[in-house]
């Protein structure tokens, strides 16, 4: 299925300057992962690409969320390397991992919630090793602290809070600053690529933790962050404070999910609340839709109305005939039936004649070859012409394989039906016959001197189908 515009309106829409946070809405049951996957290939190289998938989180609490949320994060971070010993933690942030951890429990920490949240098993051995890794780079740099416990357990307070109060000095941080939150922030904001977060599944967790995450990660923040792009004050890598709008520096933040969905499950929890204006508070403007069903239809209906020359309501109708019905759950499971769908037919000459020859890719041709992609059989395709022979253009879709050695020696007449037709053909470049139009014979013209033009509709379709390549 071809998203290529449908890829450019959603970047456009994200790549807006007063877009932080939003909302990718896709139907619940309909498969949106081919249209993020194409979307991270088409813009990695603007964007870094996060993404959390809370459905995985073995969550016992509500308190718990954040904190699987964090580590999912922090796995991340440091399975591409973005996170290593390189980085510096102010002393503020490092006296906590000085008073509350050795590296032993530091590494048990982060890894207490790696089964929920790695995609692969193989995951497991490479993120252990560089937890170690990055654990042991922290301690070392908590040598610098020798001797505050010390003080504190000689009960030297007065000495001991004078150190404290020198190392915390610098921040005027608020809210947050534990160690495993400070990492994270520092590490996305320092990315060279803009930082963008993917929380898929939204609306398939429990209503509790649905909420609960969003309240996360809808908490603007004014921090003071090290990144790259700002400037460094003392010798603590310190900053100016910059303000950031979205949790752990994320520039952008999508949230996946069914906003009919969503809609519905808050009003179920909150009663008659305000859902809209609920939502508006967390999106910073409209919501982007995307409707796999929707966009595979309309692709449907233009290829048939464009290549087939039928109208779309005449393949639904052939279809409902023999089963096939066209409503949201099949539909959606068409999406690549036009993929690379030149290479399903055969382009040749056909010769009916020696001078009567055309180009096999007609819209007969890509209609058997479209049927036989949505999962039409060869024994149901008598069916499904039977059940619109009777419409308009019938013929014209017919076209050229309609066309017989006698049809060609009494000037294309043929016969449907009770109705005789006189079927018009171009010469293209002096070579091959295009079909040009049906034409109706006055019915003054004795239909029964020419029965034996009938066209035989299974004749037909066998014949084309010798140019539909077979699966």
């Amino acid at each position: 299925m071809d998203i290529a515009n449908k890829l450019i309106a959603f970047y456009n829409h994200l790549n807006a300057a007063d877009v932080n946070r939003t909302i990718f809405s896709v139907k619940l049951g309909e498969r949106n992962s081919e249209f993020i996957k194409k979307f991270k290939e088409k813009y990695s190289n603007q964007y870094a690409f996060y993404t959390l998938t809370p459905i995985n989180y073995e969550v016992a609490m509500n308190e718990q969320i954040l904190e699987y949320v964090k580590r999912d994060l922090l796995f991340q971070l440091i399975l591409d390397g973005t996170l290593n010993t390189n980085i510096k933690i102010p002393d503020h942030i490092l006296l906590q991992w000085y008073f509350n951890e050795n590296t032993i429990d530091v590494v048990k920490d982060i890894m207490r919630f790696a089964p929920s949240t790695l995609s692969n098993g193989n995951q497991l051995g490479m993120l252990l090793k560089g937890t170690i890794t990055l654990a042991e780079g922290y301690a070392q740099q908590c040598k610098k602290f020798r001797g505050l416990k010390e003080n504190i357990a000689r009960a030297k307070f007065e000495r001991a809070a004078k150190s404290i109060a020198k190392m915390s000095a610098a921040t005027n941080e608020i809210g947050e600053i534990d160690p495993m939150s400070w990492l994270i922030t520092h590490a996305i904001m320092g990315l060279k690529k803009t930082p963008v977060l993917l929380i898929e599944d939204f609306d398939r967790i429990d209503p509790v933790q649905l909420f609960g995450i969003f309240n996360i990660f809808s908490t603007r923040t004014e921090k003071k962050t090290t990144a790259n792009a700002t400037e460094k004050q003392g010798d603590d890598n310190e900053i100016n404070p910059i303000k950031t709008q979205n949790k752990f520096g994320f520039a952008k933040i999508i949230f996946m999910m069914d906003t009919v969905a969503i809609g519905t499950i808050f009003r179920n929890y909150y009663g008659e609340a305000n859902y809209e204006s609920y939502i508006k508070e967390f999106v910073a403007r409209t919501t982007f839709y995307h409707s796999v069903s929707e966009h595979t239809k309309s692709s449907l209906q233009s290829y048939v109305k464009e290549e087939c020359k039928i109208n779309f309501e005449t393949v639904s109708k052939g279809l409902t005939a023999i089963g096939i019905r066209l409503d949201r759950s099949d539909i959606k499971d068409m999406m690549n039936v036009l993929d690379n769908f030149e290479d399903a037919y055969i382009r040749e000459e056909v010769s009916v004649t020696d001078n009567f020859r055309f180009q096999s890719d007609t819209p007969l041709v890509k209609l058997l070859t479209l049927l036989k992609r949505i999962g039409v059989k060869e024994h149901q395709l008598s069916d499904f012409f039977s059940a619109i022979e009777a419409e308009e253009n019938f013929m014209d879709l017919l076209g050229c394989f309609a066309v017989t050695k006698e049809s060609i020696l009494r000037h294309g007449k043929v016969c449907h039906r009770g109705v005789l037709y006189q079927m018009v053909v171009d010469e293209e470049e002096g070579t091959y016959k295009t079909f040009d139009r049906v034409m109706t014979i006055p019915s003054m013209v004795s239909v029964d001197d020419y029965r034996f033009l009938e066209v035989d509709i299974d004749k037909v379709i066998r014949k084309a189908l010798e140019y539909v390549r077979r699966i």
